[in-house]
């Protein structure tokens, strides 16, 4: 390309007019427009996707369905690869062959759902997980209804999808919900418990405590060891890759039943557990305790009763407690204070368990997601590298890392 065209097309992309240069006369305009995020400025300002997969256009509703579409049109990248296209900001140049070869595809990493645009402006990477419309907002080219309507829209996207219903009481979604920290996208599932035959159920990868060195299998191996419907990670526990958990590898000191084995792993940490704690009686109904080590009653040195214990696990902060929420930024860690990450946590409200992640959070932000959607109780569970969840034998979220335990609806 010379340098006066290189010039000329730098000046339409501040400008953002929309302008066919003569040359490409003979390229339609989804080709000529191709990976570009469009605002169609005669309607209300509404914002369509060029995928260079096809040269068609995407419309970009709201934050959880856009987050969905470029989940389907992603294309997965090693961090290596990932590292070569720099992000926003950044001084890095990358690799000039691979930020051509992805201008205006939707690049994911491989490991976890995290995913980036690469805009065709400057070569550079957006983060798209956290409210991507406000991104893309600010990259879009103004268009009009006559120049838009040049360019196809992808077969059967422009007609709505019917909405999910319940599978012997089970429902999968993915929603935006507003709270009094922000808004923030949320991927739910939730449990009828009146409906449904499903059990909840809790695993471990072993059955006694340890230490070191500890066995930690990923959220497939739980899932499709017991046939689950549905499955999400549960724990804190401390990761071969840091630093800090050297010597105490796969270990953690959470109480956590196995329900297939009948045994308590970590049990003899009841007494001293101050961190929250989720039973399942084998009637499948949930409790709450405050701390875990209320488990055991008035007497902390009594045997430990798993005779009507269908599940139990413990992790912390308690985020909701009788409709309240309880979550105390001032007992959290930093990062669970200030680092936005995938939050995980179980809860219920009336007879109706919950299950979700939110995305880019704190755990604060995570109790104020409990808290608007009216949760009687919650707790806080993993997120970050470990964030995991699997429907029908399927990833929903992840894979994420090996983990030590998992939280299982079973037939």
């Amino acid at each position: 390309m010379h340098i006066r065209q290189i010039i000329f097309i730098s000046i339409l992309a501040v400008t953002g007019i929309l302008f066919v240069h003569p040359a490409s006369a003979a390229l339609t305009m989804g080709q000529r427009l191709s990976g570009r995020i469009l605002r169609q400025v005669e309607s209300g300002g509404s914002l369509w996707y060029v995928s260079p997969l096809n040269n068609q256009r995407y419309y970009l509703k709201d934050d959880p369905s856009s987050f969905n579409l470029f989940k389907d049109l992603s294309v997965a990248m090693s961090v290596d690869n990932l590292n070569q296209l720099p992000l926003v900001g950044s001084t890095d140049v990358g690799s000039a062959a691979l930020r051509l070869r992805f201008s205006g595809r939707i690049v994911r990493q491989s490991a976890t759902s995290t995913m980036w645009y690469i805009s065709p402006l400057n070569l550079l990477r957006y983060p798209l997980n956290d409210a991507p419309l406000t991104t893309l907002k600010k990259l879009g080219l103004g268009i009009t209804d006559a120049n838009l309507n040049l360019i196809p829209i992808a077969s059967g996207f422009d007609k709505p999808k019917a909405p999910p219903v319940p599978v012997n009481g089970l429902l999968r979604t993915q929603k935006s919900v507003v709270t009094s920290l922000g808004t923030f996208t949320i991927d739910l599932a939730t449990l009828d418990l009146t409906k449904t035959t499903l059990k909840i159920k809790t695993d471990t990868a072993q059955t006694t405590d340890c230490k070191n060195g500890c066995l930690t299998l990923p959220l497939k191996t739980y899932n499709d060891r017991r046939h689950a419907v549905f499955s999400m990670y549960g724990t804190y526990f401390c990761p071969l890759e840091y630093a800090s958990c050297v010597g105490q590898t796969g270990s953690y000191y959470f109480p956590v039943v196995n329900s297939f084995s009948r045994v308590m792993v970590n049990g003899d940490r009841l007494k001293y557990t101050t961190e929250p704690m989720v039973t399942i009686d084998m009637n499948n109904v949930p409790h709450f305790y405050y701390r875990a080590m209320d488990f055991l009653g008035s007497n902390l040195f009594s045997s430990i009763n798993l005779s009507n214990v269908q599940a139990a696990i413990s992790n912390g902060p308690a985020l909701i407690e009788k409709g309240v929420n309880v979550a105390n930024p001032d007992a959290m860690d930093t990062k669970q204070r200030t680092v936005k990450s995938y939050r995980g946590a179980i809860g219920w409200k009336g007879s109706t368990m919950y299950f979700y992640v939110v995305r880019g959070a704190t755990v604060t932000d995570s109790a104020a997601v409990a808290e608007a959607l009216g949760l009687d109780y919650a707790m806080n569970l993993d997120g970050g590298g470990s964030t995991a969840m699997m429907q029908n034998g399927s990833y929903i979220l992840g894979p994420g890392r090996n983990i030590p335990d998992a939280i299982l609806l079973v037939p």
